[in-house]
């Protein structure tokens, strides 16, 4: 049994997440600045990458020494809502100067003031994904995925940290509030949990072949579009369910992928002596990563800000802009999610004392 969560291994993880957070990111906006040179890139993909490294770290995450469902939400809540809320809010405030150019995978544009409040409100509380319907925040369609990920950590936080019989019924009633599409993700989610619970141990050799297999594997797998040729034939099969599903109608080819890239982290973890020069280059890789959130969350709104409200279309010029707006928000938002969690634990711990004083003075 290794230790699977050593630094070369957190390393890893952090490039792959921040690697994934570009993907994505290119995927969104280069049909829209370099429409004359296509290229595919993994945008559906990079997200369920993106799925089972939150699996393996919420799994670690969890299985630290005094960690309590309070230290839990609280982790969990700072890191998601310290972006999630700086996106709502920025979008509402470029919403007078989106203009009417449509962007490229940037949603409804103009987007009608009257629904503005409503799907800002029901994406707050991370709804907008649940059962059938559909209601994405303007300007952003990235933020499906935030809304399965955070009811992925409702559901797992309430299967671990409940009493063992309360486990099924809270596990089950965030489920229920999540809904059947992103449930049907949850299984790749879990593969990240599987993952860094196997704990295996691999001889060398064997963890290098399996860790440039997985990597083919999951190139392969993505390259020749196979998911969305499993998705064709289930459309054919009950469209009208298919049509239900959004952003989980890959979700056959999902499975597939994700238990490549679940396979992928478990060779990786014993690999420890091939991951040496990235614990050297650590710290521009965790300064990347630090902004990953913000990367996948803000490109779009910005985007939308950038291109049209601003009219800047030279791709140099558009690509500066959007990078310092990034850093600027990351700046004051993700990077400082640790200082705000520390910050909203001393007030709460002294919230607790001044309360458990006056009990017991009362008494």
């Amino acid at each position: 049994m290794i230790k699977p969560f050593d630094m070369g291994m957190s390393v890893y993880l952090d490039l792959l997440r921040f690697l994934a957070a570009v993907a994505v990111v290119m995927s969104h906006v280069w049909r829209l600045v370099l429409p004359q040179m296509p290229l595919p890139w993994p945008g559906h993909a990079a997200v369920i990458v993106f799925f089972v490294i939150s699996g393996y770290v919420i799994a670690f995450a969890a299985d630290r020494p005094g960690q309590t469902a309070a230290s839990y939400a609280l982790h969990r809540g700072v890191r998601i809502m310290s972006v999630s809320i700086p996106a709502l809010l920025l979008a509402a405030c470029i919403a007078p100067y989106a203009g009417s150019y449509s962007i490229p995978l940037a949603g409804q544009i103009p987007f009608p003031p009257n629904e503005l409040w409503h799907a800002i409100g029901i994406n707050l509380v991370f709804l907008g994904e649940s059962w059938f319907g559909r209601v994405l925040p303007p300007f952003n369609p990235p933020y499906w995925s935030l809304s399965y990920e955070v009811w992925y950590y409702a559901i797992f936080g309430a299967w671990v940290f409940c009493p063992p019989r309360w486990r099924l019924a809270a596990a089950s009633a965030c489920a229920v509030c999540a809904g059947l599409k992103i449930v049907l993700l949850l299984p790749v989610w879990l593969m990240g949990v599987a993952a860094y619970r196997a704990r295996l141990q691999l001889d060398p050799a064997t963890a290098v072949r399996l860790f440039i297999l997985t990597a083919v594997l999951g190139f392969g797998f993505y390259w020749f579009d196979l998911a969305v040729k499993i998705r064709s034939q289930l459309m054919l099969a009950a469209p009208d369910f298919m049509a239900t599903l959004h952003g989980s109608d890959l979700f056959l080819g999902d499975y597939v992928l994700g238990s490549i890239v679940a396979t992928h982290f478990i060779a990786a973890a014993s690999m420890r002596q091939h991951f040496a020069g990235l614990v050297r280059a650590q710290k521009p890789i965790r300064y990347l990563a630090s902004f990953t959130l913000t990367l996948y969350l803000l490109h779009m709104p910005f985007t939308v800000l950038i291109w049209n409200g601003l009219g800047i279309h030279n791709v140099a010029a558009y690509a500066a802009l959007l990078l310092a707006a990034i850093y600027a928000a990351g700046s004051l938002t993700e990077r400082r999610s640790r200082a705000l969690r520390v910050a909203l634990e001393r007030a709460l711990t002294a919230i607790g004392a001044q309360s458990k004083q006056g009990w017991t003075g009362k008494s």
